[in-house]
């Protein structure tokens, strides 16, 4: 392979990194967009009552206790990921959708980029 051979290729790949990269960035907004406006067109068709009870306990995940031992078991980083996974679930389908096509195309164009960099420059 000649060197114009493979600044050619290396080029071609970037750009479709950068194509990855955009295409992930729209596909996402859009998903985004479209879960946000039938969210809220949900919402206004349908008018709820609050009834006005709450507890207001504790849950056992969110206790000083359960923290604490999930600390001394998997230290600071479990906790984290803990607190990561509630902030999770308590997402909308479509924010999660959202999320994972965009991290997914992070992903593909950051491969396209290394692979660009590092294994045609050679």
């Amino acid at each position: 392979m000649t060197q114009k051979d493979s600044l050619a290729l290396r080029l071609v790949v970037n750009r479709l990194g950068i194509f990855i990269l955009l295409f992930g960035v729209v596909c996402a907004g859009t998903v985004y967009w479209t879960g946000k406006n039938r969210l809220a067109s949900r919402s206004h068709d349908r008018e709820t009552i609050d009834s006005g009870s709450r507890d207001d306990t504790l849950s056992f995940e969110d206790s000083k206790t359960s923290s604490r031992s999930t600390e001394m078991y998997f230290g600071k980083v479990g906790v984290l990921v803990s607190i990561w996974f509630r902030s999770w679930e308590g997402l909308e389908d479509f924010e999660r959708w959202a999320i994972t096509i965009e991290v997914s195309s992070i992903l593909g164009a950051s491969i396209c980029f290394f692979i660009a960099n590092r294994v045609l420059s050679k």
